[in-house]
């Protein structure tokens, strides 16, 4: 029969159906069988993995098997985007027809090609199976992608990270062009009611999974319309997490027509044997932007990040991740293993130690790291930790043993350990048992400790037996005097070598030292090099209040390498900065830009013993500046100068103290050659620079351009601390009260201690009458900045005229009172009696005492103090009415005991408070209450009393005179009224330039067999010291080989301008290179004229004495020695000693100096007594202009013993004169005019030997003095 086909395609059918086959009319039924069949569809809408439609012509080349039964078809597709990019496909289809069950059931497979969004290529393989029916229609599909399945598009870090779990993730953004594998499956067929106008409905899922873009389920649902045989429409909507929801319309239309014309009607089963396959067409695509979290690697480890979280805030004990944090740090310690990188810990809300408390402290393990949440801890990769604090917090976390034990630790380090911004409370909950914040109990090597807060502890951080790098920074090591010993004890362990950063630390209220670090024997420690990439040093850290600041010692065999920058070290009761070479090497690279103040031992103590070696030389050899070829002498690749560029002032001992025994060489260089090299010395008690040598130590200084100041060497209103002693007996104080000695051992000190407790109580008086606010600082103090008041003290006994020379002074009496006084422990014999309100005075104070100077006007009672140590408790036992009750058996041993076991502080704050207290009274002061008075830096006001408000305990605590403070009203019927303490004492006792006291400038003694090596003194300022500004003194064998004093300023000094003794059978001092010259020094680029300026001192400008077989060579070149009290120059010798200054070829001569209008002679050459030895002076008188001196232009006298006849033993000529004064050439005659009482005399006695030699001698203007053996002469 005729196919209902269009002619031409008549011959493919009889062919693909076999040639000899019969057909029968029923193998088709009702149908015809089918041909080729070319579709073509276009596709409108985003649809499901694409953005743009496409239009598709789809070709189907049937292969009839079982004809209208089953079929296998060949399907290619060629579509176009609507953004033109091309889409291919080609497959298969098997379908067979099931008369039975009128289903038709196939499997398709298809090979895809799309270009998707145009970033690649994809290509995939499809496989589905089909179930069609009348009712029912089952579909499913499965997509695999073959060959690439991504394409990176674009990838970036975020800048952030964030802590999941135990680990912290940076966030990689990842865009990229993915093709997704899957499937999907779908079943529906005609919808009720509008199925049999065509209208069919398949809901159905999906699945597509790509590597790098996830997993997505969604839902799909498909509307189709069979709008006649020829066309159909289709409508998806789909919708999922990663394509999101998308809709589309497909419209198919299919040539030629098989099938029986029909509009809106459904399909026979059997004719779908010819449908196109449904199923994704296009590869599934998606522009995917993921993050991908990558885990931190720790670099010490190799692996990811592993951290401990702790939140004391937490409501459940958690596990330690980030989400679920431990509640408890004792949680915490149970869980900690080797495992662990860092333990964070954040602090309560409240800021409180709850849950932060650890029962018998903490092992770390090696390479970890314990810390803050507020912490920003820099991690690998440029990261950081981002800080954490629950709403609240203000404070870190605390941490702290409430069992705390003898000997115990809060934390015990191991190995490359980090602590970071925590607190530590080292005390048991009692406060009876003080430990150890942090410490190690074997040696280690590395640690990191660094933003921390310790309180309460005996000793803050202790780690012994040390190497690698330790960097120790940013902490507070906050001491409870008492308790409190070290704030930072770190030693290197032997014979290894430690790299140390100490920087920007604070230590206060520590008795023992702030900060101590040791090199171990045969060890190395390293901290010198503060601006390296792993930076070492002492820098930068702030030490007040404690018993030392900081201590640098190199044990026997070892190397310190040191730079100490930037510190500030005040108020410590013993010597600021204290380094020790023991048997050892200390290169001290640079002490640089410190401040150092107000210690009552050294501002810097330096000594070397045993053979050590103590260097603190510059590299800048040829002084430019810069470093150069060969001077990096540390490799730090910077110029280090030694000691420069420090303030150094108002120590009670010596600014810096140099000390060497034994056979040990020490070389400083002290100052530099500019300006911004130079150390400020200033007001330090005992001297500016000293140094004292011993057995056979050397030491070689340059000392360059240092401003060495002292006080006034007029005394003010003086006080005197006499410190009753055994050999006074008992003595009465201004009170009438009979006064003892000083009951040391009460306070826990013996007798040998004496003037170290005493020297530090004179010095916490002397503060707190010195270290005043100014109207620089408040508008309630009238002292002008740069004034002090005109007050000095001095420790003296009564009926003794004090040290200082002053004619009016009056006595503070201390001692034990013989009488009990029932806790009375100081009173001034009236309000005003040595000075009142107004200034008048003595005897003009409240009462009318009648004050005289020289006596008693307070006494101070130290068995009285002593007896209130059992009330000194903290303010956390204090009883309810302000501190007067204790209960000593609940009280903590250290309070109780603080003025009886031998703390230095709290016995001089104590004595010293008392002594300041009463003595304000005696210079008009009266009470104040301690509530709201303004005292600067909030100190307890030492016109404070506890008869009014002022707890007991600030017996013990810092002092300060206040600004303003409210008197009650005392007195019967008197008013409350305000004091303003300073600026009364102002208008009381009047001011002066602000520079305390200083003995010496410098001062150099050397004994046994030391040795003074070629040194320079050069270019220093030095004014008002009490005593000498320059002196070097040799005793015993010492020798100072070569010394050179050029270009100094020395004025208004209480002694001699410049002072040389050799005092001993060996001692010599060669001093003729050179004191002044004639020509410039260029430092720094500029020159600097030779000659010193010496002027305004009370006793000589210039003084050389030899006695005791000691000899002196030298020479005064060029110097401008005038004005001076004493003699311009003195040459001395006494029982054998020798001064050559009158050998002219060795440079040993006085040429060319000013010696004029001093109050002696112009030059002095003297035998000081009768002599039992040789003594000899030799002076070459060269040049010089001496003029209107008060005691003679060149004086110079001998005396010998007289044998006539002789007797044994016959001196012959026991002392000699060998004096030339002037010379043939024209430039050696002197300039001797205007002298008073004479202008050359030489006078000889007995056995003495004068050889004069008078050259070109012009002498005029002498003037008749009081001298009665004197007459104006001018030579005589």
């Amino acid at each position: 029969m005729p196919y209902p086909q269009p002619q031409s395609y008549a011959p493919y059918f009889e062919r693909s159906l076999g040639a000899t086959e019969v057909i029968p009319r029923g193998a088709y039924g009702p149908e015809a069988p089918f041909g080729p069949i070319l579709m073509f569809e276009s596709n409108f809408g985003s649809g499901l993995g694409y953005k743009e439609g496409y239009q598709r012509a789809n070709a189907r080349v049937p292969k009839h098997i079982d004809v209208n039964k089953t079929v296998l078809m060949g399907d290619v597709s060629a579509s176009v985007t609507w953004d033109g990019l091309p889409i291919f496909s080609a497959g298969g289809i098997f379908r067979t027809y099931d008369s039975d069950r009128n289903r038709i059931y196939g499997f398709n497979g298809f090979f895809d090609y799309d270009k998707g969004y145009g970033n690649g290529e994809w290509t995939r393989a499809t496989v589905g199976t089909e179930s069609l029916g009348k009712y029912l229609d089952a579909r499913m599909n499965v997509y695999m992608i073959a060959g690439d399945n991504s394409q990176l598009l674009s990838s970036s870090l975020l800048p952030g990270i964030q802590m999941m779990a135990n680990s912290v993730y940076q966030t990689r953004v990842d865009v990229r062009d993915n093709a997704y594998s899957g499937g999907d499956f779908e079943i529906g067929g005609p919808l009720p009611l509008l199925g049999r106008y065509g209208m069919n409905m398949y809901p159905g899922a999906y699945y597509l999974s790509n590597p790098y873009g996830g997993d997505s389920v969604g839902f799909q649902v498909r509307w189709e319309a069979l709008i006649t045989q020829n066309l159909t429409v289709n409508t998806w909507l789909s919708h999922d997490g990663t394509f999101d929801t998308n809709a589309w319309v497909s419209l198919q239309y299919e040539i030629p027509n098989y099938r029986k014309k029909r509009l809106l009607r459904d399909r026979g089963v059997r004719e779908r044997l010819l449908d196109p396959v449904v199923r994704a067409n296009r590869i599934h695509t998606n522009i995917d932007t993921t993050n991908n979290y990558l885990a931190l690697v720790n670099p010490t480890t190799g692996g990811a990040y592993n951290l401990m979280h702790v939140n004391p805030n937490a409501t459940v004990p958690g596990d330690g991740t980030y989400e679920h944090p431990f509640a408890t740090m004792q949680l915490a310690k149970g869980a900690n293993n080797a495992a662990y990188d860092i333990i964070r810990i954040q602090p309560n809300a409240d800021d409180s130690g709850s849950d932060l408390t650890i029962n018998g402290g903490m092992g770390l393990f090696d390479n970890q790291i314990l810390m803050s949440s507020l912490v920003p801890l820099p991690l690998s990769g440029g990261y950081t930790l981002p800080v954490e604090a629950p709403a609240g917090s203000t404070l870190a976390p605390l941490l702290s043993d409430p069992v705390m034990g003898a000997g115990g630790s809060v934390i015990r380090l191991a190995n490359n350990n980090s602590v970071l911004g925590l607190r530590f409370d080292a005390s048991n909950a009692a406060q009876t048992v003080f430990g150890t914040a942090l410490s190690n109990p074997l040696p280690i090597t590395d640690a990191t400790i660094v933003g921390n807060e310790f309180t309460n502890y005996g000793d803050a951080v202790v780690l012994q037996d040390v190497s690698g790098y330790l960097r120790i920074q940013d902490n507070v090591f906050k001491g409870l005097l008492g308790p409190s010993n070290d704030g930072l004890r770190l030693s290197v362990a032997g014979g290894s070598t430690a790299d140390v950063l100490v920087a920007d630390n604070t230590a206060t209220d520590n008795s023992g030292t702030a900060i101590s670090l040791t090199a171990g024997a045969g060890s190395t420690l390293n901290a010198d090099n503060p601006t390296g990439s792993s930076p070492t040093g002492i820098v930068g850290n702030t030490i007040s209040g404690n018993g030392f600041g900081i201590s640098v010692n190199a044990a026997p065999g070892s190397v310190v390498n040191a730079a100490i920058e930037g510190n500030t070290v005040e108020d410590n009761t013993f010597d600021g900065l204290q380094m020790t070479a023991d048997n050892s090497t200390f290169n001290l690279a640079s002490l640089s830009g410190n401040t150092i103040n107000r210690n009552i031992g050294n501002g810097v103590f330096v000594h070397y013993l045993n053979g050590g070696v103590f260097n603190a030389v510059s590299e800048d050899l040829n002084g430019n500046g810069s470093l150069d070829a060969g001077e990096d002498l540390n490799g730090n690749g910077r110029v280090d100068y030694g000691i420069v560029s420090n303030t150094i002032t108002n120590n009670k001992t010596a600014g810096i103290c140099i000390f060497g025994e034994d056979a040990s060489t020490g070389r400083f260089d002290i100052g530099g050659p500019t300006p911004t090299l130079a150390n400020d010395i200033l007001g330090n008690t005992d001297g500016g620079i000293l140094a004292d040598l011993r057995d056979t130590a050397t030491a070689q200084m340059d000392v360059l351009g240092n401003n060495i100041q002292g006080g006034n060497a007029d005394p003010g209103l003086t006080i005197m601390l006499d410190f009753v002693d055994p050999s006074q007996g008992l003595v009465t104080d201004a009170n009438g009260r009979q006064v003892g000695p000083f009951g040391l051992a009460a306070y826990g000190f013996n007798q040998s201690q004496y003037d170290l407790v005493t020297k530090a109580i004179l010095a916490t008086v002397e503060g707190h009458y010195r270290n005043l606010a100014t109207s620089a600082d408040s508008p309630l103090s009238t002292l002008a900045p740069g004034r002090e008041l005109n007050l000095d003290f001095v420790i003296g006994d009564t009926g003794t005229a004090p040290s200082n020379g002053a004619t009016e002074y009056y006595v503070i009496t201390i001692g034990d009172s013989v009488q009990a006084l029932g806790g009375l422990a100081g009173q001034s014999a009236d309000i005003g009696n040595i000075r009142n309100a107004t200034g008048q005075g003595p005897g003009q104070g409240l009462l009318g005492y009648a004050q005289q100077s020289g006596a008693s006007a307070v006494g101070v009672y130290t068995n009285e103090i002593n007896q209130l140590s059992p009330f000194l408790n903290p303010p956390n036992a204090m009883g309810a009415n302000g501190g007067i009750y204790v209960d000593r058996n609940n009280s903590t041993g250290y309070s109780v005991d603080a003025l009886t076991s031998g703390n230095l502080t709290f016995t001089r704050r104590a004595i010293g408070l008392v002594s300041s207290h009463e003595l304000g009274h005696a210079l008009s002061l009266r009470h104040i209450q301690d509530n709201n008075d303004v005292t600067p830096n909030g100190l307890n006001p030492i016109m404070g009393t506890p008869a009014i408000d002022l707890p007991i305990q600030a017996l013990v605590q810092d002092a300060g005179l206040s600004l303003q403070g409210q008197n009650p009203g005392e007195l019967p019927g008197e008013a409350p009224f305000t004091q303003f303490d300073t600026a009364q004492l102002v208008t009381a006792i009047g001011t002066r330039p602000k520079v305390d006291d200083s003995a010496n400038g410098i001062r150099i003694e050397a004994s046994d067999n030391a040795r003074l090596l070629g040194s320079t003194f050069n270019n220093n300022t030095i004014a008002g010291t009490r005593q000498n500004g320059i002196e070097i003194v040799m005793n015993d064998s010492a020798v100072a080989e070569s010394v050179t004093i050029q270009g100094n300023q020395i004025t208004g000094g209480g002694g001699n301008g410049v002072r040389l003794e050799a005092n001993g059978a060996g001692a010599q001092i060669h001093a003729d290179h050179t004191i002044g010259g004639l020509g410039t020094n260029i430092y720094g680029g500029t020159s600097y004229t030779q000659a010193n300026q010496i002027s305004g001192n009370e006793l000589d400008g210039f003084q050389a004495l030899a006695t005791n077989g000691g000899q002196i060579r030298g020479n005064l070149i060029g110097n401008d020695i005038s004005g001076n009290s004493g003699n311009g120059a003195a040459l001395l010798v006494d029982k054998g000693g020798e001064i050559d200054f009158g050998t002219p070829g060795s440079n040993r001569v006085i040429r060319g100096n000013k010696l004029n209008n001093n109050g002696g002679a112009g030059l002095l050459t003297n035998q000081l007594s009768v002599p039992g030895s040789l003594s000899e002076i030799k002076a070459d008188v060269l040049g010089n202009d001496i003029s209107g001196n008060g005691g003679g232009g060149i004086v110079s006298r001998l005396y010998g013993v007289n044998n006539a006849p002789p007797v044994p033993p016959a001196l012959i000529d026991n002392n000699r004169l060998d004096l030339v004064v002037g010379g043939i050439a024209a430039a050696d005659a002197n300039t001797i005019s205007g002298n008073t009482d004479v202008g050359i005399e030489v006078y000889a006695t007995g056995n003495g030997n004068a050889m004069v030699d008078l050259q070109d001698v012009t002498v005029g203007g002498t003037i008749d003095g009081a001298a009665a053996s004197l007459d104006g002469d001018g030579i005589r």
